[in-house]
């Protein structure tokens, strides 16, 4: 990420969504370059076992740690979108979101990435909420609560003037309970 701190090896995967995806006049690119924009950057394998210090010299990290690719982009994947938002995961909650918001300007970006936002910081609280995290001034409840003060702040961007965060919450444990069963 900079000149010092945490590093390691990265590896991509990209997916192509074939050429019919590619911008018009550029169906002959070829991965690796932008491919007429036919690929998505579907996830990463990045392990963050070394830190480097300002001489570029590097230690080993005493707990080192992976991403991985993620759930999100794997459904998007195989649901043929381009965007995690898109997929049945997060797209019920963005409309459930927008269905709370009095504003009429739903179809400017701004407000779009708003309500992206709200739906994603929803279903983290409630997952966070879930596994008995409570807000607090630190650890996990420090996160819950900046991730439930971001969502409340972008809802207002978004429209919505009254308390809604708890009607998502809800919201999102019932649609994952309808779409995992076997995990409530």
């Amino acid at each position: 990420m900079g000149e010092t701190g945490p590093c390691g090896p990265c590896s991509e995967i990209h997916y192509d969504l074939g050429v019919e995806a590619a911008e018009p006049g550029r169906e002959s690119e070829r991965f690796p370059s932008d491919a007429g924009g036919r690929t998505w950057r579907s996830g990463t394998w990045c392990s963050c076992s070394t830190t480097a210090t300002p001489g570029r010299v590097l230690t080993p990290l005493p707990r080192p740690r992976s991403h991985r690719h993620g759930l999100e982009r794997v459904a998007a994947v195989l649901q043929g979108k381009l965007s995690n938002y898109e997929t049945d995961l997060i797209r019920p909650i963005i409309d459930q979101a927008s269905g709370c918001s009095t504003s009429r300007m739903a179809r400017m970006a701004r407000v779009d990435t708003a309500l992206r936002i709200v739906a994603d910081h929803a279903r983290a609280a409630e997952f966070l909420i879930h596994d008995g995290v409570l807000p607090s001034n630190e650890g996990r409840g420090y996160v819950l609560r900046k991730i439930m003060r971001r969502a409340m702040r972008n809802a207002r961007m978004a429209g919505v003037e009254e308390p809604f965060l708890y009607k998502l919450t809800g919201f999102v444990a019932e649609l994952m309970q309808s779409a995992y069963p076997e995990a409530a």
